[in-house]
């Protein structure tokens, strides 16, 4: 009888952790963010910009992608892609985020990166400028530089 007792007492016990285990998280339901989007990736290497200092390029993007630039920098050099693009209209295109990615070589004076994400926030068109100078006063300015007209369909 002192067995039984203790059986049932174990089973109450753990009954409600058994059933809590078997339940479905409520994250288990929730879709994930961003399902289906894709990004348009654009890179100029810091040799690229050597060999053809000035580019132009159309890029079409459709909603709701999000475009990734990436343009090689070195800041060894004291040049530096400015402050912020320039986007001519920022009702269809706005800057998300900018980060700066150091070489992955070694070597001193490698080049790294600087890589923006832009998110649409309409259709349309825009363009975004971007110039490498040295920030300085009397400081080279647009040594390079990159014009994109992006096509938000």
């Amino acid at each position: 009888m002192k067995r039984l007792a203790v059986a049932a007492l174990a089973i109450l016990l753990l009954l409600p952790v058994a059933l809590l285990a078997c339940q479905k998280s409520p994250e288990a339901n929730v879709p994930p963010l961003n399902t289906g989007t894709k990004s348009v990736t654009f890179e100029i290497t810091y040799d690229e910009f050597l060999a053809a200092p000035h580019a132009t390029k159309t890029i079409d993007l459709t909603y709701p992608a999000s475009l990734v630039v990436m343009l090689g920098s070195n800041a060894s050099t004291g040049y530096q892609w400015g402050a912020g693009p320039t986007i001519s209209d920022t009702s269809v295109l706005t800057q998300y985020e900018h980060n700066v990615v150091a070489a992955t070589s070694t070597a001193v004076g490698a080049a790294g990166k600087d890589v923006w994400t832009f998110k649409p926030a309409s259709k349309g068109t825009t363009t975004v400028s971007f110039g490498y100078s040295r920030p300085w006063e009397g400081g080279e300015k647009d040594e390079w530089t990159l014009v994109l007209t992006v096509v938000v369909k």
